[in-house]
């Protein structure tokens, strides 16, 4: 009983100990909470003096110190802040964060000399000290002295071991002050020490590359380092990126050659070859892919080649033929035909052999519109057993080809064949489309509207979706009207573009709600046919019927276009000067702008001859 007793004493003393400690701490933490909620919202006076209580009680702390500080200079209370830590330096004279701490109080004051003195000192005590020159140059840098922080971490790197990861740092200072050729070459230089952190070194390089200027920067800043260090394979293939998009291809293709020979194994000269074609620069592609074809160790490899050479012929065939050169474009296209022919000769047919009959049908069904030719041979790929993983896509193109043709029923039948997920979208378009050119508009605009609601908003789809249902909800009054408007886009979908131009202007001329819409269609039209008269009497007839129409700029943009291509350079001149003068917020004001400035500049330049 008295050894219980003498026990439960010293208990209970304890547990009074422990309930007093606890309501001391409880005390603190609650002064600590307050005062911190009152810096957070931007009583500092307040804040300041409740934690200045806390400091003088004794209860010291570096986040308390660091509080403290802040209030002083958010109070600008520069030379309080000093005396404050100067005391804290007494007390902690090992701990150099307090001397950097108190640089920059100095330098807020305005005291400069005096910072950049202490930091100096501080340095010179500690030139080994890697966690110094980091708190220095954050300093440096919330203070926006960015060329001294630059400095400080450059002496780090001299100084102190292994901390070239400081040039990450000092590329991004360089990067804050717009410096793009210094950013560079400090991410080269960081390259350089950590090889492994290729894929972020190059990404950064190329994050910077949105002005033709700057990239011009940083090719002589990547140049200047291959000069003075020795070569890594991935400079060189960041200068050939360089180049392609500074569009120097003859450069790049240089470089990537040098890499292919280097690596033959590392696929360099293929891609130079796939950025070159994406970059529409065929003639380049060419060159490459007949280097590789020279070099091809097998009859498969051979063909794979073959078939990206007929594919770029193509294209570089397509360029000439929009640019209007019709006789090199007839060139190239037979070239493509020619290495078709030849990889479909081989005895034992590849996955390239279906490519390149995909790829004839494509030809003909797009170069020449010989729909024929090009479901013959669409049609061989879905004969045989191998290409399953494309069928689908050989499939649509046969729907495209019937329905160029005119052939709906043949068209739909293709469309009800596909069953990959990834084309049931635009299946479900072809039909609501179909729907719309054979008149049946109450079920057209239930298909475009069910299909609006499967469609996300970055689809390339949804804008066609919704012009859709916005015509056939604006005039759903006239049917006969919509009836004629989905025929004659039916037509344009058959090639027959004078058919489809005569029915829209037509409907242009019928004053009705859809009168300026179908102008649109119908001088797109025109412009393509080359009847330039129509074009300018249908535009100066809407402008004059209908100014407030929504897109009149864009007519009056096609009008200008028509007059340009009949070397009527004045009065193209005018036309884009009405888009620049009626419509700023127009989307072809800067095409319009730049067509502008170049007219004017061909006007002056024939007078003066």
């Amino acid at each position: 009983m008295r050894f219980c007793n003498y026990l439960h004493k010293p208990v209970i003393s304890l547990l009074f100990l422990v309930l007093i400690s606890s309501s001391l701490f409880a005390q603190r933490d609650s002064r600590v909470r307050i005062a911190t909620l009152l810096k957070n919202s931007g009583n500092y006076e307040q804040a300041l003096d409740l934690y200045l209580q806390i400091y003088k009680s004794g209860k010291i702390s570096k986040p308390l110190i660091n509080d403290i500080q802040e209030c002083y200079e958010k109070l600008k209370r520069y030379k309080e802040a000093i005396q404050f830590l100067n005391e804290i330096i007494k007390r902690f004279p090992d701990d150099f964060e307090y001397r950097v701490k108190l640089g920059r109080a100095y330098y807020l004051n305005g005291e400069q000399e005096a910072a950049f003195t202490l930091w100096e000192q501080l340095i010179q005590k500690n030139p080994k000290n890697a966690y110094l020159y980091r708190i220095i140059g954050s300093a440096l840098i919330e203070l926006r002295l960015y060329d001294k922080a630059v400095q400080v971490y450059e002496t780090a790197i001299k100084n102190a071991n292994r901390q070239q990861s400081l040039y990450r740092d000092i590329a991004m200072i360089y990067r804050a002050q717009l410096n793009y050729k210094e950013a560079a070459a400090s991410y080269l230089n960081y390259y350089r020490f950590y090889p492994k952190q290729f894929g972020y070194v190059r990404s950064q390089i190329i994050s910077m590359t949105g002005d033709s200027a700057v990239v011009l920067q940083i090719i002589e800043a990547i140049k200047e380092h291959k000069k003075e260090f020795k070569a890594q394979t991935g400079v060189d293939e960041i200068l050939a990126d360089l180049f392609l998009r500074a569009k120097e291809y003859d450069q790049a293709f240089s470089v990537y050659l040098e890499l292919h020979r280097k690596s033959p194994k590392t696929n360099y000269l293929y891609r130079f070859i796939n950025k070159v074609s994406s970059n529409r620069a065929y003639s380049y592609a060419v060159k490459g892919l007949k280097l590789l074809l020279k070099e091809s160790k097998t009859p498969k490899q051979a063909d794979q080649y073959r078939l990206e050479l007929a594919r770029n012929y193509y294209l570089w065939g397509v360029q000439f033929s929009k640019k209007g050169d019709a006789d090199e474009a007839q060139k190239k296209v037979d070239l493509a035909l020619k290495i078709t022919d030849r990889i479909l000769s081989n005895q034992s047919p590849s996955v390239y052999h279906w490519a390149a009959l995909e790829l004839k049908g494509d030809i003909f069904l797009d170069f020449y519109e010989d729909t024929d030719r090009a479901i013959q041979n669409y049609s061989l790929i879905l004969k045989t057993k191998s290409y399953f993983r494309n069928k689908d896509r050989v499939r649509f193109k046969l729907a495209r080809a019937h329905l160029i043709k005119g052939d709906l029923e043949n068209a739909n039948q293709y469309m009800n064949e596909i069953k990959s997920p990834s084309y049931q979208t635009i299946v479900q378009y072809f039909k609501a489309e179909e729907l719309f050119y054979k008149g049946k508009l109450t079920g057209a605009r239930k298909a475009f509207a069910e299909l609006s609601v499967k469609l996300r908003a970055e689809d390339s789809l949804s804008n066609n979706v919704l012009g859709r249902m916005i015509l056939l909800n604006r005039a759903q009054q006239d049917s006969a009207l919509l009836a004629k408007y989905g025929e004659a886009e039916f037509l344009i979908r058959q090639k027959k573009l004078s058919e489809a131009a005569r029915i829209f202007e037509q409907l242009a001329y019928s004053n009705s709600e859809l009168s300026p819409q179908c102008a649109e269609r119908a001088a797109e039209l025109l412009t393509k046919l080359g009847k330039y008269d129509r074009v300018e009497a249908l535009v100066k007839e809407m402008n004059s019927r209908y100014p407030d129409y929504v897109n009149m700029d864009r007519l009056i943009f096609i009008l200008a276009s028509a007059e340009e291509r009949q070397k009527r350079w004045e009065d193209a001149f005018q036309s884009y000067r009405m888009i620049m003068t009626n419509y700023p917020d127009s989307f072809y004001l800067e095409k319009a702008r730049e067509r502008a400035r170049r007219l004017k500049d061909r006007i002056i330049k024939d007078q003066v001859q």
